[in-house]
């Protein structure tokens, strides 16, 4: 098998590659069983450079869980099963795990999180890993005096260092000086926690902030004390992978950031007016910032932005709303009294044309005229035309068209209420009989019979009395 040296040598340059480069470097110096030849890595080289198979953290994964394996994972590590598959899949790295076995940490007076204390060449610093880094990537300050040095550890008790090394090996790590020791009293936690929950919020407005690429330019920028040059920025993967006007906005934030800042707030002042104009009352801070920025930030196009307005404030404009902009309205809560007052619209029609019974419309159905009314003038008309064709077809005896179901039953309605006594339910089939009979004489026979059935208190009533009267004045015309 190759030395370790040769096998590293080979693996190209650049980000795509670190993480191979990282991981056989880990596997040889922890599993002395586990060996690589060079052929296996330049096929994962060749692998990541076609860009068609595998690319690093899915060969990591194989190499761990076929070429290691989970015994001896647990082993190495003293972990579970469940935590040796969590290093497997990458969820957790084994830059954490060998730091947490090899240097557990600190926990100091006024500084958050367990940060380490290294000394270098006499210089004192505090420092601490960013989480899930591989390689682990380490942030340190500087603790300028021992009696600074010593308060964290509390008077009288003896300062340990976790590592001590020269100058040379500090640099080789790649640690990245932030200043001042006396800076971390502002946070509570491992500062790179703060700064990931801030980056997630400027991400928003800057997405290049997220590029691996961009990230490692900023840190040797800062390193040098320097701002990031136009080179260094058209470098970037982010750079390469968007669009013109994308790159245009990562330009004026770079070179003019008020510009950039006044036409970020411009363009949400502008898509809150919007969104008001459509009917939404009061859009969520979330929601107009999104929508806005997303101009803002070249990846929609005003188009864009006004099928977007359009699909958050009418659900039923057959425009389809994007997942983020779906979510962002969800959680505002707006009711979107424009388009309750279509479907109240078609309801009331329906109700009006059809009736009781016929016109208890799905809400799909209702959903589907009511999109089609606000976005189309002539949309009621055909609804009422269509309307028109299904009450013929329920009444086909009432040949004017212009009659509604309301139009026919209201005398019918009067006409059986006089009979019973009582109002009689629309929604029964004795009432649609009436209506289909169209004939008071046929009518009445109906619900005189349906009445008597039913134990109606006038038409019994009703019925009582004739018998009596008839059979009264056959008795009086006997007895004469």
């Amino acid at each position: 098998m190759a030395e370790l040296s040769a096998l590293l040598a080979m693996i190209p340059a650049g980000p795509e590659y670190d993480l191979l480069r990282w991981t056989i470097k880990r596997v040889s110096n922890t599993f002395a069983s586990v060996t690589f030849s060079t052929s296996r890595v330049q096929r994962w080289i060749d692998e990541i450079g076609r860009g068609d198979g595998r690319d690093a953290g899915q060969i990591r994964s194989d190499i761990l869980r076929v070429m290691v394996g989970q015994d001896l994972i647990m082993r190495a590590w003293d972990l579970t099963e469940e935590e040796a598959q969590m290093v497997i899949s990458g969820e957790t790295s084994m830059a954490s795990l060998g730091e947490a076995q090899a240097v557990a940490g600190q926990k100091l007076f006024n500084l958050g999180g367990t940060p380490e204390v290294w000394s270098v060449d006499g210089k004192n610093y505090i420092v601490y890993v960013i989480p899930g880094s591989e390689p682990p990537i380490f942030m340190s300050w500087e603790v300028t005096s021992q009696a600074d040095l010593q308060s964290y550890f509390g008077p009288g008790k003896t300062i340990r260092y976790d590592r001590q090394m020269t100058g040379a090996q500090y640099r080789a790590l790649g640690v990245v000086n932030f200043g001042d020791a006396n800076e971390l009293a502002n946070y509570d936690d491992n500062p790179f926690l703060t700064w990931a929950a801030t980056m997630e919020v400027e991400a928003q407005s800057q997405p290049w902030i997220m590029d691996e690429d961009y990230q490692r330019l900023v840190a040797m920028a800062m390193l040098e004390d320097r701002p990031l040059s136009e080179a260094e920025i058209q470098s970037t993967e982010w750079w390469r992978n968007h669009n013109a006007d994308e790159r245009r906005w990562m330009k004026l934030f770079h070179g003019d950031p008020e510009a950039a800042q006044a036409k970020l707030d411009d363009n949400r002042i502008l898509t809150l007016q919007l969104l008001k104009d459509a009917g939404m009352e009061n859009p969520s801070e979330a929601l107009v910032n999104y929508m806005a920025d997303q101009v803002t930030m070249g990846h929609w196009s005003t188009t864009v932005l006004n099928q977007q307005i359009t699909a958050a404030t009418d659900p039923y404009s057959g425009i389809e709303m994007l997942a983020e902009v779906a979510d962002l309205v969800g959680e505002s809560g707006e009711d979107l009294g424009t388009t309750s007052e279509s479907e109240l619209d078609v309801q009331q029609l329906v109700r009006r044309w059809l009736g009781p019974v016929h016109g208890m419309w799905t809400d799909e159905q209702l959903a589907v005229w009511a999109g089609k009314i606000r976005n189309d003038v002539d949309a009621r008309d055909d609804l009422i035309r269509h309307l028109q064709q299904q009450r013929l077809a329920l009444f086909p005896g009432y040949g004017d068209e212009s009659l509604t179901y309301e139009d026919i039953a209201a005398p019918w309605r009067s006409f059986a209420t006089n009979m019973w006594g009582q109002q009689l339910d629309e929604s029964s089939d004795v009432f649609a009989q009436v209506l289909k009979l169209n004939d008071s004489s046929a009518a009445g026979k109906l619900l005189r019979k349906e009445g008597l059935a039913r134990g109606i208190g006038k038409v019994v009533d009703t019925a009582q009395s004739a018998i009596f009267d008839s059979v009264g004045g056959q008795l009086r015309t006997a007895l004469q």
